[in-house]
């Protein structure tokens, strides 16, 4: 991560604007990491009481979004005027967000927490809660989450374990509700019919010349969206839209910091894979870089727990006690 800071920091003083703020930021967000990981390097435990702690955050803020969820559906009740409550009338459900958030990342945050609870063995009716509250997100890509993270758990099991079974019950579940809830969007998506596919694609499509135009260092950080406008595209020139940054992570990763930052970044991922070992952290880390495909934003502090607990139990050689406790006794 510090090579990669270095090759950001490198890629934003060359570049014609410097941006401190978002630089600073970055910065923040890694030296806090490392010096997070410092501390509980040797007292895991510790660790995972305070995550418990936000897991079980989590589960009352994913059971106020399932109430206002079947408040705004079921009973219809109209959810818009209540404070810090958002809702979209997508495909013909009442789509809502917390905390002047967005459907995908609310689902993001109980997709984290459910992979979390897994990990510290939290009883069944919390974990699943923050499930169905990914689910009640109806984000697509919450779906694709969910399932990439079983497909990916399915295989890592033996036959035997009773655990693979329902690993491909919840798979097949979920893939049976994205035929289900989004065959129209998909068919929509397909033909590159729907507006925020095609909006996606333009703002890739642009993030790949800026890319190309400077493949070696990129803008520097927090300048894409000013140098994207310098592009378009058959998917952009009919569009009117002011966020102005890639959708896909990866290209903005190019976009702004060249094949430097791009090659750093690919390091730290090949170097974490590599050494998680424990099967629900492995699942969880591939889906959220499933994730990062559709979405550009790395700044939250879910994701930044769940990388420290990935850095942390990477240190472990197989899935002892140190990095799956067996009880975690937490008083609320």
């Amino acid at each position: 991560l510090y090579f990669f800071l270095f090759g950001v920091f490198l890629s934003s003083l060359i570049s014609a604007q410097f941006n401190a703020g978002k630089l600073l930021h970055l910065s923040l967000y890694v030296t806090f990491l490392h010096l997070v990981f410092l501390f509980y390097r040797n007292n895991l435990n510790a660790l995972f009481r305070m995550v418990s702690l936000l897991v079980y955050g989590l589960v009352v803020l994913s059971i106020l979004y399932i109430v206002v969820f079947v408040l705004s559906n079921a009973v219809e009740i109209d959810v818009s005027d209540l404070y810090l409550i958002k809702t979209y009338n997508n495909y013909g459900i009442v789509r809502t967000a917390l905390l002047f958030d967005e459907p995908l990342s609310m689902g993001l945050y109980f997709f984290l927490g459910f992979v979390l609870s897994e990990l510290l063995r939290i009883r069944a009716p919390y974990k699943y809660i923050l499930l169905l509250g990914s689910l009640c997100s109806f984000s697509l890509t919450a779906y694709v989450l969910v399932v990439s993270y079983y497909l990916v758990r399915s295989t890592t099991l033996g036959l035997k374990r009773v655990k693979t079974y329902l690993s491909l019950m919840l798979l097949f579940i979920c893939l049976a509700s994205l035929v289900l809830f989004f065959s129209e969007r998909i068919q929509n998506i397909a033909d590159f019919s729907e507006g925020s596919t095609r909006i996606r694609l333009a703002l890739s499509i642009m993030a790949i010349n800026t890319f190309v135009d400077n493949w070696f260092l990129g803008v520097g950080i927090g300048n894409s969206a000013r140098e994207m406008l310098s592009y378009t595209n058959q998917f952009s020139s009919s569009i009117n839209f002011e966020v102005m940054y890639s959708s896909n992570f990866y290209f903005s990763i190019l976009a702004e910091f060249g094949i430097i930052g791009g090659v750093f970044f690919s390091f730290f991922v090949i170097s974490v894979l590599k050494d998680l070992k424990n099967r629900v952290l492995f699942s969880g880390f591939v889906a959220l870089l499933v994730y990062f495909l559709a979405s550009s934003v790395f700044l939250s502090p879910i994701i930044w727990v769940f990388l420290l607990v990935c850095l942390l139990c990477n240190r472990e050689s197989d899935e002892s006690s140190n990095c799956r406790p067996s009880v975690i006794y937490v008083t609320i």
